[in-house]
């Protein structure tokens, strides 16, 4: 509860949370950032270590889908 407090009451972050939990909304900007992510990680997975095809495959296709869920979310609040 304490955290969940702090979290929601902060200034950076509360207005985020606050429109996840009323609209279900994701920022651009964070869509951006954490499809960015994802994919260096897969790359960084594929090219930078040994790991084995089928721990590229399932990893690849897990990143996409996650990737494609996040992406259509709304950027924008209702009638915004």
């Amino acid at each position: 509860p304490a955290l969940d407090n702090w979290l929601r009451t902060h200034k950076t972050l509360g207005p985020y949370i606050e429109d996840w939990d009323r609209y279900k909304v994701v920022p651009v900007k964070a869509k951006v950032l954490a499809v960015t992510m994802m994919s260096a990680s897969f790359m960084w997975l594929a090219l930078g270590t040994n790991a084995p095809v089928y721990a590229l495959i399932i990893t690849g296709i897990l990143l996409a889908s996650v990737a494609a869920w996040l992406i259509t979310r709304p950027s924008h609040r209702p009638g915004k």
